[in-house]
């Protein structure tokens, strides 16, 4: 029996380690509410970064909470619902809440897709074209991406077409569906706003950029291939 949540056989999907772990769910796992009032989160201004959280999407979107309660999500829900919450606020207030959901281990799921921000992390980030189609290019190259030190790092390639070996999945692009991961975009940014050349490497060795990101395997594997 294969597994296609990890790529290994021996186990049913419904027995994964990486399901069990909160690794390999998604959000289809659970019953996320959407479409309620807005839900106050405390006095505090807070950011967040939510990956991967539905497969038919960008691989990032954003969302700042401000008391009132205000919630911002960059996703397409709340372009057209601004006065509800969507999946992706409302993950934020479950992890910040310790809520519980079945379908899964919910807890795990929510700390591998939601990570806090700082102000100047997510104004860094929202100032680029996230989420927007891909950009054209013309030569064929690879790029270090890497916002901080305290940054995972994206690994991305443009091979007559886009590839991000952080955020794509197994072949670069899958998860893409043709937008730009943040570390696209702040390719793309760089080009145009020189203040953040700092964080875009091009890497001219091919092989040593093919060994880092594939050190990343883990990145990419608990986002490929999920069927539940």
């Amino acid at each position: 029996m294969f597994c296609r949540t990890c790529q290994n056989s021996g186990h049913r999907p419904t027995d994964c380690p990486m399901r069990a772990s909160g690794e390999g769910t998604t959000e289809g796992c659970f019953s996320i509410p959407r479409g309620g009032p807005l839900i106050p989160l405390g006095v505090d201004t807070l950011y967040f970064e939510v990956q991967f959280f539905k497969y038919n999407a960008s691989p990032q979107y954003y969302v700042k909470y401000e008391h009132g309660p205000t919630w911002v999500c960059t996703c397409p829900y709340r372009l057209y619902h601004p006065q509800v919450m969507c999946k992706h606020c409302t993950a934020c207030v479950h992890l910040k809440q310790g809520v519980r959901l079945s379908g899964g281990n919910y807890e795990g799921f929510l700390n591998w897709h939601i990570r806090e921000m700082d102000a100047d992390s997510f104004e860094r980030v929202g100032a680029t074209r996230v989420g927007l189609p891909l950009p054209q290019e013309s030569e064929n190259k690879c790029w270090k991406v890497q916002y901080g030190d305290e940054e995972e790092a994206g690994y991305i390639e443009y091979r007559n077409r886009w590839c991000c070996w952080t955020c794509g999945g197994a072949n670069g692009h899958k998860h893409l569906k043709g937008r730009m991961c943040k570390h696209i975009a702040c390719y793309e940014k760089s080009l145009t706003d020189a203040s953040y050349q700092q964080w875009v490497t091009e890497v001219e060795d091919e092989a040593s950029f093919r060994q880092e990101r594939a050190n990343q395997i883990r990145v990419w594997q608990r986002f490929s291939l999920l069927t539940f």
